[in-house]
């Protein structure tokens, strides 16, 4: 297959989205967010890019990105390198970890930015992960909302907004409670009818051994299923809940403790 060529950026910002090969979960843990986190973090040390924002998903992430001297390309293929060849390692498999290559808009213009910007650090809201920006813990959210904190993220778009500080925080606070739908790189949900959907869940309920949804010595071998129709399948915590009638916020927590 032809790969076509990337847009390049005027301003030299990029909105990059990375997912798991086969919707497969690309963090499994903590220890894995914060090892793609150095790993990212040592390609801004060598002054390839500068991280604008993240958000960390458990089958894809998005980035903002700043381009310095024409290196996004050998920045993005170390940073990839480097984490597939430790998840491997960790988690004991072979093979690609990420979907083909990444893919990346350009950011041409303020509005884009900032729109970006805002859609990135919404993503955990819209994959009902929470109903604030602020209390997912894997994003770059807090940086701006603390920008004296020491990180490799660079906050510097702030002043675009205003060169007051404090201004541009409560700006940027209002921006991220803002629910206008601009459309950017996303995760296209998949397209199953309610019949395959339920096929699908019945049967790694059965390969793994739940015979009564609200039993309590199932509950483990329910947690196990869940997690894997939502990290191997990519069915979100929503459609889950729907399919077996299970508390949108049991089926979160299933998930999310591991």
């Amino acid at each position: 297959m032809v790969r076509t060529a990337r847009i390049k950026s005027e301003s030299g910002y990029y909105h990059i989205l990375l997912r798991g090969n086969n919707r497969s979960c690309i963090f499994h843990d903590n220890q894995d967010r914060k090892k793609f986190l150095n790993i990212l973090s040592e390609q801004v040390d060598k002054g390839f890019i500068s991280v604008i924002a993240y958000c960390l998903m458990d089958n894809h992430l998005h980035l903002l990105i700043r381009e310095n001297i024409n290196q996004l390309a050998d920045a993005m293929r170390s940073l990839n390198t480097a984490y597939a060849l430790y998840f491997n390692k960790k988690h004991d498999r072979s093979g690609h970890l990420f979907q083909n290559r990444y893919q990346s808009e350009s950011i041409n213009d303020d509005k884009y930015l900032f729109g970006a910007l805002r859609y990135i650090h919404q993503n955990p809201i819209n994959a009902n992960i929470c109903t604030h920006v602020e209390n997912y813990h894997w994003s770059s959210d807090l940086f701006y909302r603390n920008p004296e904190l020491k990180s490799f993220i660079d906050t510097g778009i702030l002043c675009f907004i205003n060169r007051d500080r404090a201004t541009a925080i409560g700006e940027y606070i209002r921006l991220m409670k803002s629910s206008e739908k601009e459309t950017f790189l996303e995760i296209p949900e998949e397209m199953l009818s309610h019949a395959e959907i339920k096929t699908l869940v019945d049967a790694e309920l059965k390969s793994a051994g739940v015979n009564d949804l609200y039993g309590i010595s199932n509950k483990k071998a329910l947690a196990v299923a869940i997690r894997v129709l939502h990290r191997k399948h990519g069915l979100s915590i929503r459609k889950i809940a729907e399919t077996t009638n299970i508390c949108k916020s049991t089926v979160q927590s299933m998930i999310k403790n591991n």
